[in-house]
């Protein structure tokens, strides 16, 4: 689901800072900021800021470097998945007051609303991947555990279900390698195949396996 569509939804009545207010969110959660004439990540554009920044107080200069700075703060709270809305706010209320960046800071709860309602919806998949990128011997226990935290995270229906199904895909991807493995017959591939079945903790799975190896 796009940001705007969330926005859109939360912030029923158009108002004027409406574009400034959407791009502050969107930097947030894509993590780029515009530097000269492209987007570069937020931590590279802090680090070319505060080396161009000059040694005599310059009112533009540390508005811009304030704003990076309130990207960045929201950014940290965003990534956190799970962070209620309280936990962040008042660090990120006084980055916005610094930045001078009121159309956020005067609606700073329906923002970091939208923020929420967004990684709830979207950013799940993303920690669900990288578990499974995961080195193949700590692989099954990383997506398990991910999908457990998400679980108890998570309230959307949808997103819910896309965590079920990604953690059905995955099981039957380790029950097919499991079975090729037992037809081909050799015992180490058996029995690390076997292990990443174990490592589910899913009896139904684990006693098929067994099942399968007696016979």
């Amino acid at each position: 689901m796009e940001l705007e569509t969330i926005y859109r939804t939360i912030f029923k009545e158009e108002r004027k800072e409406d574009f400034e207010r959407l791009e502050f969110l969107e930097r947030v959660v894509s993590g780029k900021f515009p530097f000269g004439d492209q987007l570069v990540d937020l931590d590279d554009a802090m680090e070319m800021d505060a080396i161009d920044a000059s040694p005599q107080f310059d009112y533009q200069s540390e508005r811009y470097s304030g704003v990076m700075e309130a990207i960045r703060t929201a950014r940290e709270w965003y990534k956190r998945f799970g962070s209620t809305r309280q936990e962040g706010k008042e660090q990120i209320a006084q980055a916005l007051m610094t930045a001078e960046i009121s159309s956020v800071l005067d609606t700073l709860d329906d923002c970091l609303q939208v923020l929420e309602t967004y990684r709830e919806k979207t950013e799940f998949i993303n920690l669900l991947r990288s578990a499974s990128k995961t080195p193949k011997k700590n692989r099954t226990s990383a997506i398990y555990a991910t999908a457990e935290t998400l679980l108890n995270t998570i309230t959307n229906k949808e997103s819910r279900e896309q965590i079920y199904r990604f953690v059905e895909l995955y099981e039957r991807k380790i029950v097919r390698d499991f079975n090729r493995a037992v037809k081909r017959g050799k015992p180490i591939r058996i029995a690390n195949a076997f292990m990443e079945l174990s490592f589910t903790h899913e009896p139904d799975l684990i006693e098929c396996a067994k099942n399968k190896l007696r016979h």
